[in-house]
């Protein structure tokens, strides 16, 4: 707060100087009315204009201790009052009873005012209403009331050149300006130079006014007089601060005013360094905020590791359900969202979903009406993914949300591989498929902190500058042919080699390559091929027969190496040596039947391969995709894999 006045008031402050200095006598008051007007408020607006500026920010590295929470500096406290703490309360205190005594007097002036136009006759004349009042009064004016004496008004005794300045004060409407000024006084009623801005502006209304008279042809001389007259008048206004009074201010200036004259050459080379000091005090004393440039990892891969660590919010639930984040801090869950939304603050909640994970940490005994709120809260904030991590991971099986216990072995063994493989290849020439690449960063994603830090680090790649502008124009037109042959409706023929092609080149594209192409045509699924005809022509009966008549029942059927009965039918009569026979049972044991995997499950497997989702022609994310299948059963999975390219899963009716 104390910042800001600082601010606010030096640059009320020089926009002053310069008003003193270069406009005030120049004859030019329409331009002063609104630069006095409009450099107030700039000068209370200012401070409070953040500019936001992007760059890289410099790395703050912290040091965590053995438990693994961040050091910090201790502060040390002491049961000693110190007098200073009750300042701001003293100052706030006093702030307080001026705005209370400033806003009284405020609505004092105003209500007499009021108060007297109620009570006194009226008499209106071309939309002005002058009030008669029974006393003896300078002539003023509030919006289009001008208040006379009864008197002297009936008896033609007021110059009409007073009326006419009053009815300037009225058409020109300045007592808007002088209830702005009277309220922005009441809030900063200890600033001095918003009463010397007061000042200026109410001198100004009277030169406003005084320019009008003289233009209507009466002699500078005799309209002058009449300004001592009533400057001299020992009656006064009774309510001047409200009003716009003929005597207000410095007869002098005023007469100064009236007798100098601005070429229009003048008004246009003081009216152009306005916006120059503008501009000025605009980045002299705007506040200023440096936020890091937002890279999407399809922009730079090489900071897929570093998102994975920044870009994750971890949230734990201890068995009370409190709710703790970051320092261990424990947040009401009605403050969560107000808390999330201070980070990540260069990002918008669109890019939030596509970029940031949330992992949940309930402890055993959490409750699960906790837990619910807070993944709601968190699908507010927007969050491409919410991980359960704990002994509560599968409380609800319709939730929509990917539960886990950490990496498998065998997932980090996958892991390890292709880290190492990747980390062996100078960086320069380093260049990571992006099936692998996926690869890796889902089994990162899933791994606990502990797996992160004795896993093999993540390979750094250089930036993906996806495809050329041939490759796109070639992209392009392949899409476009069969997305308009496909809204024809008509019978279409695809080739093979353009599908591999277009598959090809739609995953080198970037993220904003992809927005920017023409749509993956939805393209139908190959035909089924045709049964094969089958070996046996018309003649097979009779090939039957002839072949019953001839075989001999004890024949090996020709093969190379007899085989044994007991392996060929598990139901056979052994001969024995003394010519008996000893029936047996020799059946093996019938294979388990193979387990089918649920549509989930496999939707799950494909994601770790780094499938490719697409419903209705769009890609899809695998999140979004298993919310599709969650709620809708009749939906089916096709899967194309196509050499060593990430697999297809097309998801559709």
């Amino acid at each position: 707060m104390f910042l800001y006045l600082i601010k606010s008031g030096t640059c009320l402050a020089i926009f002053l100087a310069f008003y003193k200095l270069f406009l005030e006598r120049e004859n030019m008051h329409t331009f002063k009315r609104f630069y006095l007007i409009g450099v107030l408020v700039a000068a209370l607006g200012i401070p409070l204009i953040t500019i936001v500026e992007y760059g890289s920010l410099p790395h703050i590295q912290q040091f965590q201790d053995e438990t693994g929470s961040t050091v910090q500096n201790a502060i040390n406290t002491h049961n000693d009052i110190d007098p200073m703490a009750y300042l701001p309360t003293f100052l706030w205190g006093l702030y307080g009873l001026g705005v209370l005594v400033f806003g009284f007097k405020f609505l004092k002036n105003l209500y007499l005012i009021l108060h007297r136009i109620h009570i006194n006759p009226k008499y209106k004349f071309n939309r002005i209403t002058h009030v008669l009042m029974q006393n003896r009064v300078i002539p003023h004016t509030f919006f289009h009331y001008i208040f006379l004496n009864k008197q002297r008004f009936e008896t033609n005794q007021i110059p009409k050149e007073v009326l006419l300045h009053e009815e300037t004060h009225a058409k020109q409407k300045h007592s808007v300006d002088i209830l702005l000024i009277e309220l922005i006084q009441v809030l900063f009623w200890f600033n001095p130079l918003v009463y010397l801005t007061k000042k200026a502006i109410k001198l100004n209304h009277e030169f406003l006014a005084d320019r009008e008279v003289l233009t209507h042809g009466i002699p500078s001389n005799t309209y002058q007089k009449i300004l001592l007259g009533f400057s001299s008048n020992p009656y006064s206004s009774p309510s001047v601060e409200l009003a716009n009074a003929i005597n207000y201010s410095s007869i002098k200036k005023r007469f100064t005013v009236m007798k100098t004259k601005t070429s229009k050459k003048a008004i246009v080379l003081r009216s152009v360094f306005v916006p120059p000091l503008l501009a000025i005090m605009l980045y002299a004393f705007s506040d200023r905020k440096v936020v890091a440039a937002p890279i999407s990892p399809e922009q730079d891969p090489q900071s897929i590791g570093q998102s994975l660590r920044s870009e994750t919010i971890e949230i734990r639930i201890s068995k009370k359900g409190e709710i703790l984040a970051g320092d261990s801090t424990v947040i009401p869950i009605e403050r969560l969202k107000s808390f999330l939304l201070k980070h990540h603050t260069n990002l918008t909640k669109e890019q939030r979903s596509n970029r940031i994970r949330a992992i949940i940490r309930p402890a055993a005994e959490a409750p699960i009406e906790i837990l619910k709120n807070v993944e709601a809260v968190l699908i507010d904030y927007g969050v491409a993914q919410v991980n359960l991590i704990g002994p509560e991971a599968s409380f609800d099986p319709n939730r929509d949300i990917n539960t886990q216990k950490g990496a498998t072995i065998a997932q980090i063994r996958t892991f390890n591989s292709l880290a190492q493989k990747y980390n062996q290849q100078p960086l320069a020439s380093r260049r990571i498929p992006l099936k692998d690449l996926r690869i890796l960063e889902n089994i990162y994603q899933s791994m606990s902190g502990q797996q992160r830090n004795e896993a093999v680090p993540f390979p750094e790649c250089p930036p993906q500058e996806g495809v050329t502008k041939k490759q796109i124009i070639e992209y392009n037109a392949l899409a476009k042919k069969y997305n308009r042959q496909l809204s024809d409706a008509k019978e279409i023929h695809i080739l093979k080699s353009d599908v591999e092609r277009l598959e090809y080149l739609h995953g080198l594209m970037t993220h904003e390559q992809k927005e920017n192409a023409e749509p993956f045509p939805d393209l139908p699924e190959p035909p089924t091929p045709p049964v094969p005809p089958s070996p046996l022509d018309h003649n097979a009966d009779s090939i039957m027969q002839e072949i019953i008549a001839n075989q001999d029942p004890y024949d090996n059927l020709n093969t190379p190496d007899a085989i044994s009965s007991a392996k060929k039918t598990g139901f056979f009569l052994q001969k024995e040596d003394k010519a008996e026979f000893e029936e047996t049972n020799d059946i093996p044991t019938p294979p388990e039947p193979q387990k089918t995997i649920s549509p989930l499950d496999l939707l799950i497997e494909m994601d770790m391969k780094g499938a490719l989702f697409y419903y209705k022609g769009k890609e899809i994310t695998p999140d979004k995709a298993l919310n599709l299948l969650t709620k809708d059963e009749d939906l089916s999975i096709d899967i194309n894999q196509k050499n060593d390219n990430p697999p297809i899963v097309k998801i559709r009716h």
